[in-house]
C-alpha cells in the first residue's frame, strides 16, 4: 500500500529490529527530500558503514560513525539548526501577513535564498544520547524539534532502540510521524508507533521481512 509522507510538515521516527530495513526507509525519505533543489540534507548515520554514500553529491553534511569527531559534527549541525531557526523567525516576523498567513513557512516563502528547508537525518539516534555529550545533544535536539517545524526545519531519528529511555521522551513526544518496521514484543510496537498501537491494529509484531514496515 503506498503511503504518503509530507517530509517537510513533521518530525519522524523510523525504529525497529535490527535488519527489517530502516535504513532503507530513511534513504527513501532523503531521496524525496532532495528532489527539492532548495533543500539542505544534514546526514548522522552514527552506526558508520556506507549506506548513506550515495547522497554525498547532495548532502551538505554526510558522516558515518560515532567517534568522538563525528559526535562533535553532530552537535555543531545542531547549534547551526538553532541558530538558523531563530533568524528564519526574524525573517518570518518581518514579512508581511499576506505572505505568511499563519506565520509558518509557505512554499513560496521557502523557494527564496536561504529559506529552504532542512532535513536533519540521524541513524542509529540512541548512540547520541549515550555519548560523553549526551546530555547537551538531547536538550539541543529537543528545542529543535521543537521549534523547528513552523520554520522549514524536520528531523527524522532512525533507531533499533526501542526501549524505554532509549531517545529521550521530550523528543520522542515531538515525532508524530512513525515508521515501525518489525520487532519482537508489543511492547517495543507500543514504544515505536504510539501507546497502544497493537491494540489500534497496528501490529509491528507481524512483520517478519525487511523491507516492510
Amino acid at each position: 500500500r503506498d503511503v504518503v509522507v509530507p517530509l517537510f510538515e513533521a518530525n519522524g521516527l523510523i525504529a525497529g529490529a535490527t535488519g527489517m530495513g530502516k535504513s532503507y526507509s530513511a534513504r527513501l525519505l532523503l531521496m524525496g527530500a532532495a528532489l527539492d533543489p532548495n533543500v539542505t540534507i544534514l546526514v548522522h548515520n552514527l552506526k558508520g558503514g556506507p549506506d548513506y554514500k550515495a547522497f554525498g553529491p547532495v548532502a551538505h553534511t554526510l558522516r558515518a560513525g560515532s567517534s568522538p569527531a563525528d559526535v562533535e559534527a553532530l552537535i555543531a549541525d545542531l547549534a547551526w539548526v538553532q541558530t538558523e531557526i531563530g533568524r528564519r523567525g526574524k525573517v518570518l516576523e518581518n514579512l508581511p501577513s499576506v505572505r505568511v498567513p499563519e506565520g509558518k513557512l509557505t512554499p513560496q516563502v521557502a523557494a527564496e535564498a536561504g529559506m529552504g528547508p532542512v532535513v536533519l537525518l540521524v541513524d542509529e539516534a540512541q548512540r547520541a544520547f549515550t555519548s560523553r555529550d549526551g546530555k547537551r545533544i538531547a536538550t539541543m535536539l529537543e528545542d529543535v524539534v521543537r521549534t523547528g517545524r513552523a520554520v522549514g526545519v524536520s528531523v527524522h531519528l532512525v533507531t533499533q532502540g526501542a526501549k524505554e529511555g532509549s531517545i529521550p521522551s521530550g523528543i520522542m513526544d515531538q515525532l508524530p510521524r512513525r515508521i515501525g518496521h518489525g520487532v519482537t514484543t508489543i511492547s517495543d510496537a507500543n514504544l515505536i508507533l504510539g501507546s497502544d498501537a497493537h491494540g489500534r491494529a497496528l501490529r509491528a509484531v507481524d512483520i517478519d521481512a525487511p523491507g516492510i514496515a
